[in-house]
């Protein structure tokens, strides 16, 4: 089965593991929402399969993204299932690498179906086979081409999740997240806007390569409570004034911060190694556990 943007009656029971009269009695009772096209049939977002599956961990756990063709995805399917996440580790890797784009979806959305928390799906799963691929990159096993594709089936995937995920009641905070200037990795900035969305934050996000003295005008007319600052990349053959340059940025940041009144939240490898003032920081984010949970 291809996860495809719409589902038929067929392509739900086969996913849930129920017969087609369970899906219509389901709909007609209003358990499970769908759309109708004007002849008649029923449609299906998957975003109407996890919200009823939310809180159902019987049928969640029996929830079959992957066509049993194979004895491969057999144990896929139950790795999903089970929550096996460390054994689904290696085959999310060379599914990326193979460019096996339905594969990885499936691992990912089937997690998220599963009721797994998105959160441990990001810190468990995607955030350790995005290092694997990094070192690969890093060591010459893969071409930058190789790399980037990779990521990129993955970020995919984080999207799709980012459609599906049952969101709690709207809070009335706002919040950005960017990441700083030169920082060209915004796969995890992307994970953080999905899980903040998730609980009912409205997210402004900016993404990579963003200049800090550039937010000005939208943090004044917005007001966010809360900036999410990424930044992964960090160079030690950098020059003084490389150096100089960053902190100039997280200088303007500390300023708008004073200026405005909102917390700043950071993330990211290179915050292990560039030194700020701990004072202006609410929080050091080293987990996406901790972004959802903080």
């Amino acid at each position: 089965m291809t996860l495809g943007r719409y589902l038929n009656s067929v392509e739900a029971a086969n996913l849930l593991g129920v017969n087609v009269s369970t899906i219509k009695r389901w709909t007609d009772n209003g358990k499970l929402n769908c759309l109708q096209t004007p002849g008649g049939h029923r449609k299906f977002l998957m975003r109407h399969i996890n919200e009823f599956l939310h809180d159902k961990n019987d049928k969640a756990q029996k929830i079959t993204v992957v066509p049993y063709n194979t004895s491969e995805h057999r144990r896929i399917n139950h790795l999903i299932q089970k929550h096996q996440v460390e054994a689904l580790c290696p085959i999310l890797l060379s599914s990326a690498l193979k460019s096996d784009r339905e594969i990885v979806n499936m691992i990912v959305t089937g997690l998220a179906l599963a009721q797994y928390p998105v959160y441990i799906i990001f810190d468990k799963l995607i955030a350790p086979v995005l290092r694997q691929i990094g070192d690969l990159w890093e060591e010459g096993s893969l071409t930058v081409a190789e790399e980037h594709i990779a990521s990129d089936i993955i970020r995919d995937s984080i999207l799709i999740v980012r459609e599906i995920i049952t969101k709690t009641d709207k809070l009335s905070q706002k919040v950005f997240c960017f990441a700083l200037d030169d920082d060209q990795h915004d796969i995890p900035l992307k994970m953080s806007q999905v899980l903040l969305e998730q609980k009912g934050y409205e997210v402004f996000y900016s993404g990579q390569r963003t200049p800090a003295d550039s937010l000005e005008k939208l943090m004044a007319e917005h007001k966010p409570a809360r900036i999410y600052l990424s930044s992964t990349y960090f160079d030690e053959n950098w020059t003084e004034e490389q150096l100089d340059g960053k902190y100039a940025e997280l200088d303007v940041i500390y300023q708008l911060s004073e200026k405005f009144g909102f917390e700043i939240y950071i993330g990211g490898r290179a915050f292990d190694n560039l030194k700020y003032d701990k004072k202006l920081i609410k929080r050091r984010l080293s987990t996406f556990e901790e972004v959802y949970k903080y």
